[in-house]
């Protein structure tokens, strides 16, 4: 947990920084990104015309 990654003082803080930054970045990416497309596919009507537009709009 990166709370648990902070708090341990016999490393060095960079060091416990990008560890802890890697375990709380890292809940938005991996498996549960693998998951976003099928969130969308199940939800269109729910999200509407956004998931045909913010694809557009990030390339834009």
């Amino acid at each position: 947990m990166a709370e648990d990654l902070l708090t341990d003082v016999d490393r060095p803080l960079p060091e416990r920084l990008v560890e802890a930054f890697g375990q709380w970045a890292g809940r938005c990416v991996g498996p549960l990104a693998r998951d976003v497309a099928a969130v969308i596919a199940d939800n269109t009507n729910l999200l509407g015309e956004i998931t045909q537009t913010a694809p557009r709009r990030f390339e834009n």
